[in-house]
């Protein structure tokens, strides 16, 4: 994997200074790169990231040293580091965009942390936790953070699982919802049910298809305990 491309950007959405740097937020786009640049870009949108990262490509819009508008909640705003990454529901960030994501947030361990080991729940923050949405979605946090740790000189990542792509018999695929937000695309409803309806002990209360041609589809779901 090539060294981050990083290139500045800026914003006119951000407050100057910042109230130190205790955390790191790893978020996701929902939407291209260049169209994300452009709308955390737009004073009128009232949101930005310090990064918009896609592959080795990165905008910088914020400078670490102030505070950029991520998170929806201000205290968190002014005491962390917000990376936006490229991706979608049925189109996560890829492990080359996790991967640059990776090695800037081992260099902001080093910055920051005294090069402490990067822990979900302790120095990484999900914008979910924090906000009312589903961001950063089907984002591969766990290889995320194991990742950057290998930078940091801990054990390597594990080998990520191919994505599932659609069938290409039938042309379509299938998403479910969980309180996580909505799970990556699968090819069959069973392969989302045996896969995702125990994933971390979250039951599903959400399901959705989609055709490759673009044409509406009906599914009908059976509820245990209803009808």
């Amino acid at each position: 994997m090539p060294s981050p491309n990083k290139y500045w950007a800026g914003t006119p959405n951000y407050t100057s200074g910042n109230q130190g740097r205790l955390y790191l937020f790893p978020h996701w786009t929902e939407g291209g790169f260049a169209g994300s640049v452009a709308t955390l870009q737009n004073p009128n949108r009232q949101a930005s990231a310090h990064y918009v990262i896609e592959g080795a490509k990165v905008a910088q819009l914020v400078k670490e040293s102030d505070t950029a508008w991520h998170c929806g909640n201000w205290w968190y705003n002014c005491r962390s580091i917000g990376y936006e990454l490229v991706g979608w529901t049925g189109n996560p960030p890829s492990y080359d965009t996790l991967d640059t994501c990776a090695r800037m947030m081992a260099q902001a361990s080093r910055d920051y942390f005294g090069g402490a080991k990067l822990v979900h729940g302790r120095n990484v923050i999900l914008h979910r936790e924090v906000s009312d949405t589903s961001c950063p979605g089907t984002t591969d946090i766990d290889w995320l953070i194991a990742k950057a740790n290998e930078y940091l000189g801990a054990a390597p990542a594990p080998t990520p699982s191919p994505s599932p792509t659609p069938d290409t018999k039938s042309g379509i695929w299938y998403e479910v919802h969980t309180s996580q937000g909505w799970l990556g695309a699968v090819d069959k409803v069973s392969d989302a049910i045996d896969g995702y309806a125990g994933w971390n002990g979250k039951a599903i209360d959400g399901i959705r298809a989609h055709r490759k041609d673009g044409k509406q589809i009906k599914i009908q779901a059976h509820i245990l305990g209803g009808g």
